[in-house]
């Protein structure tokens, strides 16, 4: 729907959104034809946008997922403020303290 929103394409965004509300509520109804709401809504969906459409937003996806498979596999970055805290030294009873306070 977004690639049809960016399109300009209102009418057949408008046809697209109309598609997937009737196959929600067949699905809901218990028609057999829609038992597999993901299904009924790619089946439906493709015979109304047509194949140009169909494979744009195929090829949008993949890079989506993509994307965020590389997201999820980077390091995270640690705060700054976090960083710091640390590198704090603890003290604990086997540190011995010099005089001075160094």
């Amino acid at each position: 729907l977004k690639i049809l929103d960016r399109a300009g394409e209102k009418m057949l965004r408008s046809r697209a959104q109309g598609v997937i509300k009737t196959c929600q509520v067949r699905n809901k109804e218990g028609d057999p034809n829609f038992k597999s709401l993901a299904t009924s809504i790619e089946r439906e969906v493709r015979s109304v946008v047509g194949n140009r459409w169909w494979h744009q937003a195929e090829l949008c996806s993949a890079v989506v997922l993509s994307n965020k498979a590389a997201l999820a596999t980077r390091v995270p970055i640690h705060n700054v403020n976090e960083t710091n805290q640390r590198r704090k030294v603890k003290f604990s009873d086997n540190v011995e303290i010099k005089e001075g306070g160094r």
